[in-house]
């Protein structure tokens, strides 16, 4: 009986650690999830025949150093 107890006493923290999901320690991983998705484009009074006018966020822009200006 004191055989079973002490491995289930045992077995229990190691359960436990192998249960967890979430984990302290995520290089890099948090960036990735935070980026968005970029939107397609669409036009606006800005575009013309010749050339488009792409939004922060769509499809297609280039950022530039006043895109990150606030």
């Amino acid at each position: 009986m004191k055989k079973t107890l002490l491995t289930a006493a045992m077995a229990a923290p190691l359960f436990a650690i192998g249960t967890q999901t979430t984990f302290a320690h995520n290089p890099g991983g948090e960036k990735k999830a935070k980026k968005k998705a970029k939107h397609e484009h669409t036009c606006s009074k800005a575009c013309t025949a010749d050339m488009h006018a792409y939004k922060h966020g769509e499809k297609g822009h280039k950022c530039i150093a006043e895109c990150h200006k606030k």
